[in-house]
Order: C-alpha cells, then structure tokens, then sequence
C-alpha cells in the first residue's frame, strides 16, 4: 500500500533557507505520512486481536489450526464415520427394542362380547300371506342381563329384492327399540348392529324379487340361534371371543390381564370371563356371567423377554 506522499518536497535552493512556507509544505507532507502509518498499524494489530481469538498469541491460534487440520486426513475422516455410523446403529438398536416392547412384547386393545341369545322359541319361518315376509315364533330370550318373552310375531320383518346375478346374504336379528321388541333384517352384506341377537342368516339367489319370488320359496334360511335352555344357571354354548395378536408371538408363553371395561345387567366378576386357549398369534375369551354387551380391556405381555 502506497503512502500518500512517496517523495517529500524538497526545499528550493534558490530560495532563502528561512522562508516559512517552503518548511510548512514539507512538513505536512512528512505528518499525513506518518499518520497514514500509523492507521495502517493500527488496522493490523485489529485484524490480529481477532485472528488468536481465545488464544493468548497468534502463534497459539496457529497451532489450533493445523491441529485440526490435521484432523480432516482421511484416517481421521474414516474414524469420525465409523464413529457416527456406530452410534447411529446402536440408536437404531435402542429404538427397535423400544418398539418391540411396545408393539410385541407388551400389546393390549380392548374386545367386546355380546352375551345374549335363545331360551326357547324364536324361530324364523317364511310368510304366507304377505310377500317377501318373515314370521318369529313366540319365545323367550336373555338379552341385557334379563329374560324377556315375546308373542307370536307374523309378517314382522321383510325381505329385499336382489335384482344383481350375485347371490346376497343378510341376517334377521332382534332389538329392544325401549321397550318394544322388534325383528329386522340387515342390509345385504351387513353385520348384526352391537345391539342385536342374531336369529338367522339369509340367502337371497341372483334376480330374486317381489315379481320373481313374491313367498321366498327360492330363499335359504339358516338358524343362527344360541339356545340356552337353563339360562343363567347353566350355559350349554357361552358367549366368546376370539382376541387376535396384532403381532404373534412365537409360542403360548404370555401373560394375559383383564379388566371389565363396560358390561350391561348384573355386574360381572373378573373371574367369570375366562382364558379358554392360547396360541402364538391369538388367544379366546369366555364370558361365564349374566352380564351383556361386554367391553374387556386386555393387556398380553411376554414372559421371556
């Protein structure tokens, strides 16, 4: 960097020596000179306060420095990776242990068991007087923890036509509407609501219609009642269910906890819901109480982890 003034001038020498503004050019020139020096001293020690940083002298910056530079060789470099790629493995590791506890070795859910079904009665039959109609026998049934009888119900329930070439199935069930006692049939492919007993299954033949098959002489009626003669004192076929593991085990060896999350009628103990059988992938549940419309909490949980 150049200064302001490279030649200082020079005093005349054809002038007197003692004439003051030929010192006073010379002069100038010699301080503008010397204070841009200055700045420039100034200016560098700057810039090197800043460069040690932390460090006492520059000298001690420097050597940080090439420490780490000497870092960043490609041994270094491959050990910083392997490091890395270590803890991200052993991370790896840690976070599938976590979800096999979570998802595997400890898994719970809840299941509901509908406890209702036939004393005696009840049986569906086909109309004949009134097309596309279905009669229920006069009987009695448990339902909601209590027994409950009904008359005779003719016509009660009616059949839809199947204009499609594929055969249709439905189901005839009964439901408490307050205190009234109705029978229903489901729509094609549909379940039995939560709060229905199943009496029956239907199959509804391709092109099976009022104009077609106004009596359902061409419809198969299947019994789907549980009987249950001596209810509540002795069940011949108890309500179940069967509980599948999301994600199987590779044995029986699990613990399994209950609790009776909801139910409907007399209360239930826990005893009465019983583990009937176990498998790697799932295990059933018996409900041996009064109690309906069963709503069981379950927790499954590995013995050898």
């Amino acid at each position: 960097m150049a200064l302001p003034h490279q030649q200082i001038t020079k005093i005349p020498d054809n002038e007197p020596d003692a004439v003051p503004s030929l010192w006073n050019v010379r002069y100038e020139e010699i301080d503008e000179n010397f204070e841009n020096l200055d700045s420039r001293v100034e200016n560098i020690e700057g810039e090197i306060t800043t460069a040690r940083g932390e460090n006492p002298t520059l000298n001690g910056r420097l050597n940080n420095i090439e420490v780490n530079l000497q870092g960043l060789n490609p041994d270094a470099q491959n050990m910083v990776v392997a490091t890395i790629k270590k803890a991200l493995d052993s991370a790896g590791l840690a976070n599938r242990e976590i979800q096999k506890t979570l998802k595997v070795r400890i898994q719970q859910g809840e299941i509901f068991i509908p406890n209702r079904g036939v004393i005696n009665g009840l049986a569906v039959s086909k109309s004949s007087n009134a097309t596309r109609n279905l009669n229920v026998s006069a009987g009695r049934f448990f339902m909601f923890g209590q027994q409950w009888s009904i008359k005779e119900m003719n016509n009660t329930a009616s059949v839809g036509s199947n204009p499609t070439d594929i055969t249709q199935v439905c189901y005839v069930y009964l439901h408490i509407d307050g205190s009234t006692v109705k029978i229903d049939c489901s729509e094609f492919g549909a379940n039995v609501p939560d709060d229905g007993l199943i009496l029956a299954q239907l199959s509804i033949p391709p092109n099976n219609t009022e104009a077609t098959d106004p009596y359902l002489n061409n419809i198969t009626i299947t019994d789907m009642r549980r009987i249950e003669p001596t209810w509540p004192n002795i069940l011949q076929s108890p309500a179940y269910a069967i509980v599948p593991l999301k994600y199987p085990f590779l044995s029986s060896d699990y613990a399994i906890r209950l609790e009776i999350a909801e139910y409907a009628g007399p209360k239930p103990s826990i005893d009465e819901i019983i583990v009937e059988s176990k498998a790697g992938n799932g295990f059933t549940l018996v409900a041996g109480c009064m109690a309906d419309s069963l709503k069981i909490n379950y927790l499954v949980v590995q013995n050898t982890i």
